[in-house]
């Protein structure tokens, strides 16, 4: 849990790299750390979620879309 590490340098990987943005917007979202219009605006310059990662930030209205990538696909 990211709470265990609280006033630790955390690293955040995700070989797909745009799904680390889903985690710090959820994470900011529920209030435990960070801005939620930042961490949105972050996560929206890189992708939009659809389907299970949708379901994961707490987005109903994308859960049946597909995912939407700002530049190219991954």
């Amino acid at each position: 849990m990211i709470e265990q590490g609280a006033g630790e340098v955390l690293h955040v990987h995700c070989i797909f790299n745009a799904r680390v943005t889903a985690f710090f917007y959820r994470y900011a979202k529920e209030g435990r750390g960070g801005n939620p219009a930042e961490a949105f605006t972050l996560m929206d310059s890189v992708w939009r979620p659809g389907g299970v990662w949708a379901r994961f930030i707490g987005d109903a209205a994308a859960m049946d879309l597909p995912h939407r990538f700002a530049g190219k696909d991954y």
